[in-house]
């Protein structure tokens, strides 16, 4: 039984990749989109998940860095997209009835030869997770089984700053029978619009527009609010549903109070904001595919579709309980 429910945390904490929940809300100014000329992404590369690059003035897309003996298992921008660090494996599997990443690497996007450098060999365990703390510090967490006593886990944390040299590593010991799994850091949400006009609750089923005296129904989802932006008069909500894997992403106008678009499906829905676009991905494994959307003009204006599937951070699997 406890192998059971163990196994299902893995599966929950695999699906949501490298994002964590969030319990509480955190307000934080978001100071509107970056413009940029082109992004990178994850996607099929002769059978290895790697690197491409997206050209906005074209676009067109072609490959930027792969490796035969390695995955990319997450792509990492900070919030205004000037750094980018990202986390390969050699094979991610299973160890009997665990989740096993092996041979976990760091690599930096030098913003100066725009090429990708090799930081550091990581190691091996259950899983591996990232986030940034702020725009010029990115964080690692590493979880693996003890060597010596089955029931601990070792939680690992590091820490690099935008150069790519280490700031921090230590390690934290979890007796899972006593303590439980450890638990990730409450992912940064922007609940709270710039100059505090609006805020966001999410109450079981339902998700709210809080303003100065009223309160409008944004959506009812049993979803937990994964993602927010706020840009002009615009507000950008994603939502994530662990069972069945399903996702909900929003367009909706601060100024008519109402949806303008309104995507469901499966996957996860990342997404960023550039040139009056939003540019998400969706959907699982093959089918995982991004797309392109200009939300001024209501009108798609691209997909990318690689055999294989592509996605933002990654290429989003289906989560195995």
């Amino acid at each position: 039984m406890i192998i059971r429910i163990m196994i299902f945390i893995f599966s929950i904490l695999f699906f949501l990749s490298c994002n964590e929940k969030n319990n509480a809300l955190k307000g934080t100014e978001n100071k509107g989109a970056n413009d940029l000329n082109d992004f990178l992404f994850v996607g099929m590369i002769n059978e290895n998940p790697g690197l491409y690059k997206y050209n906005f003035d074209n676009s067109e897309y072609n490959s930027f860095w792969s490796d035969n003996k390695e995955k990319v298992v997450d792509l990492s921008y900070s919030e205004g997209k000037k750094n980018v660090f990202f986390i390969t494996a050699r094979n991610f599997m299973r160890s009997g009835a665990f989740p096993f990443i092996k041979n976990v690497r760091l690599y930096l996007i030098n913003p100066e030869t725009k090429k990708a450098d090799f930081l550091e060999e990581l190691g091996s365990g259950l899983q591996v997770f990232s986030h940034w703390e702020d725009e010029n510090t990115f964080r690692i967490i590493i979880n693996s089984f003890d060597n010596t006593i089955a029931n601990y886990v070792n939680h690992r944390i590091m820490l690099f700053n935008i150069y790519g040299k280490k700031l921090e590593d230590k390690t934290a010991i979890f007796d899972i029978t006593k303590q439980g799994y450890p638990q990730l850091k409450d992912r940064k949400i922007n609940f709270i619009s710039p100059g505090k006009k609006y805020l966001i609750e999410n109450r079981d089923t339902e998700v709210y527009l809080i303003g100065n005296e009223t309160e409008e129904l944004i959506t009812k989802t049993s979803q937990q609010v994964r993602q927010i932006e706020w840009f002009d008069n615009f507000l950008f909500l994603s939502s994530i549903g662990i069972i069945p894997g399903t996702s909900k992403l929003i367009i909706y106008s601060l100024e008519k109070k109402n949806i303008l678009k309104l995507w469901e499906g499966t996957g996860v829905k990342n997404f960023f904001l550039t040139n009056d676009l939003i540019v998400f991905d969706k959907g699982f494994g093959n089918d995982s595919h991004i797309t392109i959307y200009d939300y001024i003009n209501q009108k798609m204006i691209d997909e990318i579709i690689i055999d294989g599937g592509c996605g933002l951070r990654n290429i989003t699997r289906i989560p195995e309980y």
